[in-house]
């Protein structure tokens, strides 16, 4: 979770350096130079996407198997959660839980 973080502002943070570098310049007679920048600068921010995702989503759920834990769920709720038989504002564990982790579902 802190490495997908950590790797995610570093991406965040080339993207922001790469843009700058491009910055006032101009662009070359050739489409296909400003075509590979375009195409770097939007990998670049789909890596940064996919990487904060990450951290979100394994924060999310190890702050869910914690409630878990301390709440003491039947299994059937668990496996309500993970099946298509739990709608998202209809599950008991679902509305039950903390700010945080509602934050965490949102986000992803």
């Amino acid at each position: 979770m802190l490495g997908s973080l950590l790797a995610g502002t570093a991406a965040s943070v080339r993207h922001r350096l790469f843009y700058r570098s491009l910055n006032g310049q101009a662009t070359h007679s050739t489409p296909c130079d400003q075509q590979v920048n375009i195409a770097i600068g939007t990998g670049l921010a789909f890596l940064v996407k996919s990487l904060l995702v990450m951290a979100v989503g394994t924060a999310y759920m190890q702050l869910f198997w914690k409630d878990i834990q301390v709440r003491s769920e039947n299994v059937a709720v668990v496996d309500s959660v993970f099946g298509t038989t739990c709608w998202t504002f209809r599950c008991p564990l679902v509305l039950a839980t903390s700010v945080v982790d509602n934050v965490g579902f949102v986000s992803w």
